[in-house]
């Protein structure tokens, strides 16, 4: 923490030396609220360094508790050391993650799987370097779907020039389970556009649940209603409703049942 003042003081004194040098005639306001606000973006910026300061043995306490959990069910003699290649960069990025709990936990899993003589072979860098895309919030949306690829309803709302046109714009993805949960409709799109960029889940535009009561819950949804309304009163196009699911690709199923476990 001493250090960690040390330098955002040492950044405050030298703004303070170079804005008066550089705008001597006038100084600009957005420039004077710039200056003011260094100190304290340099601390921002600097306090995750905090979390690789946690402490060796609260980090490997944390890290054996949790992959001993993990291998709980599994014989001593199929328990295995982990190969450096895996284990040095899980333990990084755990370091790394330590205050997200969603995060640090799959990276754990990730790790007991490595040491787990049956299940070693399944486990591949490739895994470390997805997780390492992953913000908290992907995780949390991530674990929303469950390793019965059933899929997660949702709808799509577009736009048609014509009655008659069968092109469409896709706007919005909406899903009835996920919507609930405590970050906002744009955050969640973010985050399943993600996925669906690293191959963890599918966007099936063109295949329904059948389960009429599942896209109704999203219609009463308040999210919902906003932005179709916004849609019509934008758009002199015509809007429509198209409905769809989301689902685990294999890859996804796959790499779920490493990182989530039991």
């Amino acid at each position: 923490m001493g250090v960690r003042k040390e330098i955002t003081k040492e950044i405050a004194k030298e703004t303070g030396k170079l804005v008066p040098e550089l705008y001597i005639d006038a100084i600009k306001p957005t420039m004077i609220i710039v200056g003011e606000r260094l100190s304290m973006i340099a601390d921002m910026i600097l306090s995750p360094i905090e979390f690789l300061g946690i402490g060796k043995k609260r980090l490997i306490d944390w890290m054996s508790t949790s992959v001993a959990l993990e291998l709980r069910n599994v014989i001593d003699e199929n328990i295995i050391e982990p190969d450096p290649v895996l284990a040095v960069p899980i333990i990084q990025q755990i370091s790394y993650s330590y205050g997200h709990e969603h995060l640090r936990n799959m990276y754990a899993k990730l790790l007991a799987k490595s040491m787990d003589k049956e299940m070693a072979g399944y486990v591949r860098t490739a895994y470390v370097e997805i997780l390492k895309q992953l913000s908290s919030m992907d995780v949390e949306i991530f674990e929303q779907f469950d390793a019965t690829k059933v899929g997660k309803a949702y709808i799509l709302l577009g736009h048609k020039l014509t009655s008659e046109d069968t092109s469409y714009k896709l706007d919005y993805d909406m899903m009835h389970t996920i919507l609930r949960c405590k970050y906002t409709f744009l955050e969640v799109n973010l985050c399943i556009q993600n996925l669906s960029r690293l191959g963890l889940i599918e966007i099936q535009r063109d295949l329904a649940i059948n389960n009429d009561k599942l896209y109704e819950e999203i219609m009463d949804l308040k999210e919902y209603s906003s932005v179709f309304e916004e849609e019509c009163y934008e758009c002199d196009e015509l809007v429509y409703i198209k409905r769809g699911q989301i689902k685990l690709t294999y890859f996804g199923y796959e790499f779920m049942k490493l990182v989530q476990g039991e």
